[in-house]
C-alpha cells in the first residue's frame, strides 16, 4: 500500500519528495487538489536543482500510444534523456493505460511522475506495484482544516497573528481554493512593513459561509448576543440559510435527547458539548427555539426578501430582552 499521510506532515519531512540524488523509474503521487500538485512539483524541482535532472510536464490527456512508444519503446532510433512530470494522469485514455500495462518500457537512467488527482483503477495497480515510490496525500479531515490553512499561510510566506487566523478559519469556506484566493488577495495589502491588521483584513474577506458548530455552541451557552452578531455579519444564499436552520434544528432536537447519547460507545467532543450545555435548558425553551428556526427555514426555502430583517430582529431582541421572549414565536419571541 502507498503512504497514506496528510499534507503538513508530508511535505514537513520531505522537503525533496523524489529524494536528493537523481531520480530514476516511476514514482506516483496522489493529491487531492490541484495547488497541492502544484506545490508537489515545485518541491520536486527546487530540490534537484543541483542535479543535470530536468523534467518536462505534460498532460495526461495529451498522451498518445505513439508517445509513449517513442519515448520509452523497446526500439528507439534516437537516445531520450528527458524525465517526465505527467499531470492529471486519471485522464489517461484506455489505450495508453493498456499500452502502458501491456508493454515493457526502458526508462533507464530517467524518471516518469505520475500525478492523480482522482483516485483510479490505474492509480490503485500502480501504487500497488510499487508500493515504496508511491505517496497518497489525503485531503484533510474536517476539524484539519485549521493546519491546512496554517500550512499554505507558510508556503505562500503570509505571517498572521492569531486573531487574524481566528477570523479566517471562521468565515472562510473550507477548501485550498477558498484559502488561497484569501491569502493572495492578503499578500497584496501594503502593510508598510506592519502586521496585518484584523481591521483590515475584515474589510478585504467578508464573511461568506456559515460556521454551523460555531454557532450552535454560543445559542447552546445562550451567549445569542454573539450569536445573532455573528449570523447577521454573515453573506451567504438562501441555499445556505435552509441549510443552516435545518441543522440548527436538529441540534435543538440533540439537546433535548441527551439520554440517548449515554448509549454511545465512544462520545465526541460535540456530544460531550451537548450533554454540558442541556442542562440550562428547558424542554419549552427548546421548542420556542426549533420553532424559531423552523420558521426561518421556510423563509430560505422561499427566498424571502425579509429574511435578514427577520435575523436583525432577532439581535435586536437580545438587547432590548423585550416581553416579548416569553410570547408564542410569531417572529423572533421564541428566543
Amino acid at each position: 500500500m502507498p503512504s497514506n499521510l496528510n499534507v503538513w506532515d508530508y511535505f514537513k519531512h520531505h522537503s525533496a519528495p523524489l529524494g536528493i540524488k537523481k531520480p530514476q523509474g516511476t514514482y506516483c503521487f496522489y493529491t487531492f487538489d490541484a495547488f497541492i500538485e502544484k506545490i508537489l512539483v515545485t518541491k520536486i524541482r527546487r530540490s534537484l536543482k543541483h542535479t543535470d535532472e530536468v523534467f518536462k510536464s505534460i498532460f495526461a490527456g495529451d498522451l498518445t500510444t505513439d508517445w509513449w512508444e517513442n519515448e520509452f519503446g523497446q526500439l528507439q532510433l534516437f537516445a531520450h534523456h528527458d524525465s517526465f512530470i505527467i499531470h492529471h494522469c486519471e485522464n489517461l485514455t484506455k489505450d495508453c493505460i493498456d499500452f502502458f500495462q501491456q508493454n515493457d518500457f526502458t526508462l533507464g537512467e530517467r524518471a516518469v511522475v505520475f500525478i492523480f488527482n482522482k483516485k483510479t483503477d490505474f492509480y490503485e495497480n500502480l501504487a500497488a506495484q510499487n508500493p515504496t515510490r508511491s505517496t497518497q496525500l489525503e485531503a484533510p479531515k474536517f476539524w484539519e482544516w485549521d493546519k491546512m490553512f496554517n500550512f499554505l499561510a507558510q508556503e505562500m510566506r503570509v505571517p498572521l497573528s492569531t486573531e487574524v487566523q481566528d477570523y479566517l478559519l471562521q468565515n472562510l469556506v473550507p477548501g485550498c481554493n477558498e484559502f488561497v484566493t484569501a491569502l493572495n488577495s492578503l499578500r497584496n495589502i501594503d502593510t508598510r512593513g506592519q502586521a496585518l491588521s484584523l481591521t483590515a483584513v475584515r474589510e478585504l474577506i467578508v464573511p461568506g459561509r456559515i460556521d454551523q458548530f460555531a454557532l450552535a455552541k454560543l445559542f447552546s451557552q445562550k451567549k445569542k448576543k454573539e450569536f445573532f452578531t455573528r449570523l447577521i455579519e454573515i453573506n451567504v444564499d438562501y441555499k445556505d440559510w435552509q441549510l443552516f436552520f435545518s441543522f440548527m434544528q436538529g441540534h435543538l432536537l440533540k439537546l433535548a435527547g441527551t439520554e440517548l447519547l449515554q448509549n454511545k460507545k465512544r462520545l465526541t467532543q460535540y456530544d460531550h458539548q451537548l450533554i454540558h450545555d442541556a442542562k440550562n435548558w428547558t424542554s419549552l425553551e427548546v421548542d420556542r427555539a426549533a420553532q424559531y428556526f423552523g420558521k426561518l427555514q421556510i423563509m430560505a426555502k422561499k427566498n424571502d426578501s425579509f429574511l435578514r430583517e427577520e435575523i436583525r430582529l432577532g439581535y435586536i431582541s437580545c438587547l432590548h430582552r423585550s416581553s416579548r421572549l416569553n410570547k408564542p414565536p410569531t417572529t423572533f419571541s421564541a428566543l
